[in-house]
């Protein structure tokens, strides 16, 4: 069975990428910042991209873009600014940001297609927040079947230490996070040791350099 899929708050398309390297068909994604869309129509030009705020669409507009597809799975990672442990790091306060709402659009999208499936990416501290449950509630209430936690996804082969909170959502049964014991950790050295030298490289992108310590270096290793 091909699932077919709309990526929200889609950025320059990482999430998109993971998702068709997964199998998924990504027939459309939404995106407003005019920089992150040029750099997703970049990563995916097979992909319809909607440029435009979230809250101007509706989901029969979705549905004009992607014609006769059937979207079986939402997948989004709603802005996060206003509960991001860099903004609340002062007493943990959830920091009044009009972005925080947006968890809500993303839940209005999942109500008017009605997936069977939906993935949610965010930073651990949405976990707290109250229109996080509001809308794990709904979800449950519309038959999702649930599973949500933070995880370190330096756990799943990532080589970066960094929590966050996933949430996978299913109409046809049960589901559940994979477990991290499949993979194995990693190291920035594992992915880039290889490359050429600066000097050999024929990408600009690696002739643009960072400076760091010798200390920052070993970090990398």
């Amino acid at each position: 069975m091909e699932i077919t899929a709309i990526d929200l708050f889609a950025g320059c398309g990482g999430l998109t990428q993971g998702l068709k390297q997964a199998g998924v068909n990504v027939v459309a994604a939404v995106e407003i910042n005019g920089n992150a869309a040029k750099a997703y129509k970049m990563n995916h030009p097979e992909t319809t991209l909607i440029e435009d705020d979230i809250r101007n669409i509706d989901v029969e507009d979705i549905s004009n873009f992607v014609s006769e597809k059937k979207i079986n799975l939402v997948a989004g990672c709603p802005p996060c600014q206003g509960f991001s442990s860099v903004r609340t790091r002062n007493r943990g306060n959830i920091v009044e940001d009009e972005r925080n709402t947006l968890i809500l659009e993303f839940l209005r999208i999942i109500e008017g297609i009605k997936p069977n499936f939906i993935i949610m990416e965010n930073v651990p501290g949405i976990i707290h927040y109250h229109y996080f449950k509001v809308t794990v509630d709904r979800l449950i209430e519309l038959g999702y079947y649930l599973d949500y936690r933070v995880i370190n996804v330096e756990d799943y082969g990532v080589p970066q230490r960094r929590k966050r909170l996933v949430l996978l959502g299913s109409l046809v049964g049960e589901v559940s996070i994979p477990s991290d014991t499949a993979y194995k950790r990693t190291t920035v050295k594992d992915y880039i040791y290889n490359l050429p030298p600066v000097e050999e490289s024929n990408d600009p992108m690696h002739r643009i350099l960072s400076r760091h310590s010798e200390k920052v270096k070993k970090l990398f290793l």
